[in-house]
């Protein structure tokens, strides 16, 4: 059964900026495997770091409507990261107890897809 639903869209040209801010300030919102993933590839750099934005932003959306507890978005980054499953598809990790959540046993979809402008996540939670 659905529990909630969250769905993010971002410009991918926002990001192109984001290229030239500090290792430390992309660190408030990325984690470490995050940007080295993002960096690794100069040319997909923006699209890559859009797509997690968007896929974070699409979750704290879904969970908001979960918890009693209100989260800041930078401390819900801070705790979820996107990595690539076995098939390269993209999964959502929290650390749950870092951000002091009771929450029930649950499923997360993640679907993050993209243009050349625009950078779109869907987090569906059962």
């Amino acid at each position: 059964m659905i529990k909630a639903i969250g769905i993010d869209s971002v410009e991918i040209e926002r990001f192109d900026a984001w290229k030239k801010y500090s290792h430390a300030s992309l660190l408030k919102i990325f984690s470490a495997s995050e940007l080295a993933y993002a960096l690794s590839n100069q040319f997909k750099t923006s699209e890559r770091l859009a797509a997690r934005f968007a896929a974070k932003e699409a979750s704290y959306k879904a969970f908001s409507s979960l918890v009693d507890k209100k989260i800041s978005f930078l401390s819900w980054c801070k705790y979820v990261e996107i990595v690539h499953g076995s098939d390269g598809q993209p999964v959502l990790t929290m650390h749950v107890q870092a951000l002091s959540l009771q929450l029930i046993s649950f499923v997360i979809h993640v679907s993050i897809t993209h243009t050349k402008r625009v950078a779109t996540a869907l987090v569906i939670i059962e």
